[in-house]
């Protein structure tokens, strides 16, 4: 054999043997020499029975003699090599016809072949080289600095068929069969390899919708590099057909990309949304090909930070374009992909198509400037007539004088109250408009003294309970002047809403009970009462949008089922809680907390 085939034989990496008919050795490979513990000038002319162990020679030569003499006959066997230390080893031994009238023995280690034809002047070793390597497992091509094809093994043929639907030929450019997507990349990998620079081996590649491991070397003559060695073998996924079904057939589109947010790969779902096919993205920039320039420097930052801070995922929307040139919004769940050793492999997206629902909240927004119109109507325009009814009520009701009867008054007193319960009903529903609405009115927080907020507010709320209901309302308050950053008006709401539910909720001659306290940075508010209490059943669902938790007072007083969803909404929005305790039939206990800002003692 020439030196480079040799040498080449050295980078394949198995143990290669040559004999001739008489089982004399002819060539030996650096790998067998290895494995023997033999120097190949040891080895050249020797006879190959004393490196077999005695019982397994004649079982050799058996196996040899069943050799059908037909071209690549391939026979496996195992026998144990006698090294130079006199060390059993055993080995696979795999034997092929590689022509049928010699008797030379091409001998692999891994794999071992026979041949039984005699070239009439010396061995023809480029075709013992092209039968070594057909007797290997991964797709093998042999390139110049060219990287045209020098050699190639029938794997490589059956493989990566070229694009012009031709079988490889001596002398094609390698990238007549990777594929235009994946140009740059090999071309990169090759360039390493030339100027003697480490290439991470091995690199997961796709080639037409298949995945491979790729290794690349140097073929080396004289220490110098003569041209490159590319080895390719396809990752078999048999023991993941059921992520790869999940993949194939996912509702969402998904990605793979490297660092460089170049597609290495894509599911048919993306293929559908985009539009073009695998060919067309594998390769391409994401940012470049895709992504709407109003996104782009948010999403080189976002895909940096994946790449370079192992953020776990991060979801968001994306305006890109497909192959007609539409733009649609889509809904992405991006994520960093690492090997178990903490080596980044590939980033991962998710993608929905969002355009239906970016649509319906369009539709959503603009019913929602329709209900918020609707709303203002009923604020301004209901809520005046109610109030000049309520007006005329107690007009009628003076000019009547002695003359009402008692029928009359609870006529009147009737629509009194069912004026009050309207404008009730409009002031929860312009608060819920407020509150889900924020930018339709001005948020206007002020710094607060609670002891002077809470003493204006309160003695209306202790003459209302007196009157209505002989309620006793009883309040402490704290030692310390605290300091609330609030919007007072939905505060008072807040309070309003404790409190007069708590005598809506008594009994007659029961008592209310209000407290304060400070516990660390909070206010902490509580209501008590010993009314009729929240059955379980109401209990989770009493903060909910018109609840059905909502129940008449005691004497029966209307109840709208929004008021304590938006207690809840407003103390939310000042970072703060609200919770209670209850028991049926003995009553409940209300407690708010709100962050303190400071307090006046703090400051002395």
């Amino acid at each position: 054999m020439q030196k480079a085939e040799l040498e080449l034989c050295v980078t394949l990496n198995t143990s290669l043997l040559i004999v001739n008919k008489q089982g004399n050795i002819v060539e030996a490979n650096p790998a067998f020499c290895q494995l023997t513990q033999y120097t190949f000038h040891e080895l050249k002319g020797k006879n190959l029975s004393p490196l077999l162990y005695p019982k397994d020679t004649l079982r050799s030569i058996s196996t040899f003699r069943k050799l059908k003499f037909e071209k690549d006959q391939i026979l496996d066997w195992q026998l144990r090599i006698v090294r130079k230390d006199q060390s059993l080893l055993p080995v696979n031994v795999r034997s092929v016809l590689l022509e049928l009238e010699t008797q030379t023995i091409v001998a692999n280690f891994i794999e071992i072949r026979y041949s039984k034809r005699k070239p009439s002047v010396g061995l023809d070793s480029s075709l013992i080289m092209q039968k070594l390597l057909d007797t290997q497992p991964e797709q093998i091509a042999c390139l110049d600095k060219d990287f045209r094809l020098v050699a190639f093994n029938r794997n490589f043929a059956t493989e990566f068929p070229s694009i012009h639907g031709n079988a490889p030929k001596i002398q094609d450019s390698i990238f007549q069969y990777i594929g235009e997507a994946n140009h740059t990349r090999w071309i990169d990998y090759f360039h390493e390899v030339l100027t003697g620079k480490p290439v991470n081996q091995p690199e997961v590649v796709y080639c037409s919708s298949k995945k491979y491991k790729l290794n690349i070397e140097p073929i080396l003559t004289g220490g110098q590099v003569v041209g490159i060695l590319q080895k390719t073998q396809r990752v078999q996924e048999g023991k993941n057909l059921d992520c790869k079904y999940l993949y194939d057939t996912a509702p969402c589109g998904i990605l793979l990309l490297d660092r460089g947010n170049h597609i290495l790969h894509c599911n048919q779902k993306f293929i559908a949304l985009s539009g073009y096919s695998l060919e067309e993205l594998l390769g391409v920039k994401l940012h470049e090909q895709f992504i709407h320039p109003s996104y782009r420097n948010v999403h080189l930052d976002r895909v940096e930070k994946l790449n370079e801070l192992h953020i776990e995922s991060e979801q968001f929307e994306e305006k890109r374009k497909n192959k007609k040139g539409q733009y649609n919004y889509f809904g992405i769940l991006s994520k960093a992909v690492y090997s178990d050793e903490g080596k980044y492999l590939y980033r991962l997206e998710m993608i929905t198509n969002i355009n239906l629902e970016k649509r319906h909240t369009h539709q959503l927004i603009e019913l929602n400037k329709s209900k918020d119109e609707i709303l203002g109507v009923v604020a301004h325009d209901l809520r005046n007539p109610i109030s000049q009814i309520q007006g005329l009520m107690e007009v009628l009701r003076f000019e009547l004088g002695n003359a009402l009867t008692p029928e009359i008054v609870k006529i009147l007193n009737l629509v009194k109250q069912a004026g009050s319960n309207a404008n009730n009903i409009i002031n929860d529903l312009t608060a819920l408009n407020i509150i889900e609405n924020p930018q339709s009115s001005e948020e206007k927080i002020e710094t607060v003294r609670f002891k002077d907020f809470i003493r204006e507010l309160l003695p209306i709320y202790v003459s209302w309970a007196k009157n209505t209901k002989n309620i006793s309302l009883k309040y402490s308050l704290p030692p310390d002047q605290i300091i609330l950053k609030i919007n007072k008006k939905k505060i008072s709401r807040v309070l309003d809403n404790l409190i007069s539910n708590a005598i809506k909720y008594s009994f007659e001659g029961k008592s209310i009970i209000l407290t304060t306290q400070r516990k660390d940075d909070q206010l902490i508010i509580s209501v008590k009462d010993e009314g009729m209490g929240i059955p379980g059943a109401l209990q989770p669902i009493l903060f909910d949008k018109f609840t059905k938790a909502g129940r008449p007072g005691t004497k029966g007083e209307h109840s709208t089922g929004l008021g304590m969803f938006i207690s809840k909404k407003i103390i939310e929005a000042h970072q703060g809680r609200i919770w209670f305790e209850s028991e049926e039939h003995k009553g409940t206990v209300f407690h708010v907390s709100l962050p303190i800002k400071y307090s006046m003692k703090s400051l002395l």
